[in-house]
């Protein structure tokens, strides 16, 4: 490493900008190493700590360690990611940050410290110059030099602890017994700062050496209070800019007066934002947030329009909550509904008119076209974002296909009412049963909706072939389509419509392919190996794909859909690598198949990454669960085979709260049946390897019910017709095991019985794998 800057100095140290040289390799880094001055037991004790703290932390939002070791003097140094950035307030002020897009910084900071705090780590040093914000808006957390990994009881003293009185909790600055509470007291700190512009010093009203006995005993005023008397301080002071004293002020001046920023109205911080911050900033830690992760939430209840925990759950609060955030997208729905009804009647109707009358129809069907597209675009999108919905959706998509049916007949020779009109479909079968979304679970109807999809599109294509636009959305109906197909059981004419869409995707030449369509035509290669019956080949289409895509991820990386795209084709190849381990454990190559198992988490576990990347970029809390849901209960997939129960089973706790989340969210959302029935095979796994098989039995049973009932309100799901396969042959593999033969009668009925219907719907014999 040739140091080539220093970035900044402390006590007892330094940290310094440098390059690492190993042979072709270079890699700017950061380098903290110690004045060999203060080389004592302690210092040396607590350097080491937070080296070894740092190498224990991965997560986005925390800086890396990459290295470290001990000079020829004895000098201890470790190397860490460079961060080239500034600290969160400067940032926040320097870009004339809004109001949303700080909580969205600040909500970035609680996932790092969130996730030191479920590593037992307390960072005990929260203030802004340790958190830092690149030019893309991307935070990290830094610093843990005064961290402390918590012991058995979740608690740690501060005696003697150094820390930043400004930012620090009561606890701390009294000696006393801390735990994680001090942390969410610093974030509180932070987080008024952010808002308010203030410093501690102004929060509590007191000078630098009167700051400490504030904080134990003042409480300080709500944020908008604060922020409105220092915005008239300033406002009333026309000479600000000339202090020498003021550059603080005058920032703040600016940042009032920034059209961008909603913080110059005291109203946007009055109420939950109030009563958010004063409660993270409690004296006592009892009536604080109790972690991080209820802070968190609260901040997002606050920014979707919830209501917020910390506030008194009085019915009035709820309910001006729950009309200010449905009053819009349900109150235009129902309008546009009734128009759509009302339209569609007159338009049909006046169609069959006298000549003298066709000017007339002609001008009303564009209304009605024009309501109905709001309604499908942009309604129906909106509700879709709200929890609990389904049921709302269904009445839209009923309304929806009646119109679209007598619509369709009129399109004709017209390729932009094709496109409206199949997109339209498209959006109507994702709805009906898109997999791995929410849906109504009526896949039959969806097949139909996108066939009547891709045949608008078909058309439309022929009618206008030089416009691109048509070809794209030709695209993403062919690859909605054969998804359905392919859960239908018919896979090999999923493949032929898969091969249809990759073919139209070469036509287009290389130097006129779009970002977006380089991207989806490798999304069509991995539907493709999604269909495939050949493991080994699904694979090598997998890891050519994904090689294809990590090429685009270093000029592209804050791409949601590229970020989409990465996470699917690890969790893909994972997938792949588990199903080859599975034959070679069966055909006894124990080594191999633990080969194949460990990449196979590998890839999970960087699919897992990119999803927590893709969730601080998306603000759709449902879709981030559900993709959370399934890198957790992948990753806990891949430690069941390499036999460490322990870390599956946190892994599946994680994702079992995200599913009860779901359910509870939208009772009518069948796919999260699917995924518990998923997460149930797991837990039997790990049940009857740790010699359980009475409490596997219970699960697996419970599985089987689950499944079942699925199937009573789908029957033509083929995933689901699996899985009560699959728990059929569970149970039976382990009532043999404990030589329980009067038992095993019931279950090969059943799997008897599902495995005829299964081969009736997908061609084939159920063997266990695909």
């Amino acid at each position: 490493y040739t140091i080539t800057n220093e970035i900044g100095r402390g006590g007892m140290g330094a940290v310094f900008e440098a390059v690492r040289h190993d042979r072709d390799f270079e890699q700017r880094v950061a380098v903290k190493l110690t004045d060999s001055t203060f080389l004592s037991d302690e210092f040396l004790r607590r350097f080491n700590n937070e080296r070894q703290i740092l190498a224990n932390l991965e997560h986005p939002n925390i800086v890396r360690l990459f290295d470290g070791g001990i000079l020829p003097n004895q000098t201890p140094y470790f190397v860490m990611e460079y961060v080239e950035g500034a600290a969160i307030n400067r940032y926040c002020r320097e870009e004339s940050v809004d109001l949303e897009e700080k909580l969205n910084l600040f909500l970035q900071v609680c996932a790092a410290v969130q996730h030191a705090h479920q590593q037992l780590i307390v960072h005990r040093d929260l203030k802004p110059s340790n958190i830092l914000v690149t030019k893309n808006g991307q935070v990290k957390l830094l610093d843990f030099g005064i961290a402390k990994t918590l012991n058995a009881g979740a608690q740690t003293q501060t005696v003697n602890a150094p820390h930043t009185p400004a930012y620090a909790s009561p606890e701390q600055i009294k000696g006393e017994t801390i735990t994680t509470l001090s942390d969410v007291y610093s974030l509180g700190v932070i987080l008024y700062e952010l808002l308010t512009g203030q410093t501690p010093a102004e929060i509590y009203r007191a000078s630098e050496l009167g700051l400490p006995q504030a904080i134990c005993e003042t409480d300080p005023k709500p944020p908008s209070v604060a922020f409105s008397s220092k915005f008239k301080v300033q406002s009333s002071r026309p000479d600000a800019e000339t202090s020498e004293n003021d550059e603080q002020r005058t920032a703040n001046i600016e940042q009032t007066t920034n059209p961008k920023s909603k913080t110059q109205n005291p109203k946007s911080l009055r109420g939950d934002l109030d009563t958010i911050v004063l409660k993270a900033l409690r004296k006592e830690k009892e009536q604080r947030y109790a972690s991080v992760e209820q802070f968190t939430e609260d901040i997002k209840n606050y920014l979707n329009n919830l209501p917020v925990k910390a506030h008194p759950q009085s019915f009035e609060y709820r309910a001006a909550k729950f009309i200010r955030r449905n009053r819009l997208a349900v109150s235009l729905a129902s309008i546009a509904v009734i128009l759509i009804i009302g339209g569609v009647v007159a338009a049909v109707w006046q169609s069959f008119e006298a000549r003298r009358h066709q000017q007339i129809a002609e001008q009303r069907f564009d209304q009605v076209r024009k309501i109905a597209n709001s309604l499908i675009f942009d309604y129906h999108d909106e509700i879709s974002k709200l929890e609990g919905t389904t049921k709302l959706r269904e009445k839209l998509v009923v309304d929806a296909v009646n119109y679209l049916n007598a619509v369709s007949q009129e399109a004709g020779d017209n390729a932009e009412l094709l496109k409206e009109t199949a997109i339209a479909y498209r959006k109507i079968g994702d709805v009906q049963g898109k997999p791995y979304t929410t849906n109504l679970g009526k896949l039959d109807e969806a097949l139909i909706s996108y066939q009547k999809s891709a045949d608008l599109l078909e058309k439309a294509v022929t009618l206008a072939p030089a416009d691109s636009a048509l070809k794209d959305e030709l695209l993403k109906s062919y690859d909605a389509l054969a998804q359905a197909v392919s859960r239908s059981g018919d896979k090999p004419a999923a493949s032929r419509i898969i091969e249809k869409a990759i073919a139209l995707g070469e036509q287009i030449p290389a130097a006129e392919k779009s970002f977006e369509q380089t991207l989806f035509l490798l999304q069509m290669r991995v539907t493709l190996g999604d269909v495939g019956e050949n493991t080994p080949k699904k694979l090598e289409v997998y890891q050519l794909a994904l090689a294809d895509a990590e090429a685009l991820y270093p000029s592209r990386g804050n791409d949601a859909a590229l970020l989409r795209l990465l996470l699917k084709l690890n969790q893909r190849t994972g997938s792949a690598l588990l199903w080859l381990g599975e034959n070679e454990e069966r055909k006894g190559n124990g080594e191999t198949a633990h080969d194949y198992y460990r990449q196979a988490l590998e890839r999970h576990r960087q699919a897992l990454e990119y999803i927590k990347i893709f969730a601080s970029l998306n603000p759709d809390e449902r879709t981030n669960r559900r993709r959370m849901f399934v890198g957790y209960i992948n990753v806990a997939e891949a430690l069941i085979k390499l036999w460490d129960y322990h870390e599956a089973l946190k892994n599946l706790e994680i994702a079992s709260d995200m599913n009860r989340a779901s359910r509870k969210a939208d009772p009518d959302d069948r796919e999260s049946m699917l995924e518990e029935v998923y997460l149930i095979k797991n837990k039997q796994e790990i049940l009857a390897a740790q010699g359980n098989p009475d409490e596997a039995l219970k699960e697996i049973n419970r599985g089987l019910d689950l499944a079942e009932q699925y199937l009573r309100l789908e029957p033509s799901n083929i995933d689901a017709l699996w899985w009560v396969c699959r728990h059929s042959v569970d149970a039976i593999k382990l009532l043999r095991e404990q030589k329980k033969e009067k038992e095993i009668d019931k279950y090969q009925q059943i799997f008897l019985k599902f495995e005829n219907i299964y081969k009736d719907k997908s061609g084939k014999n159920w063997d266990g794998i695909s």
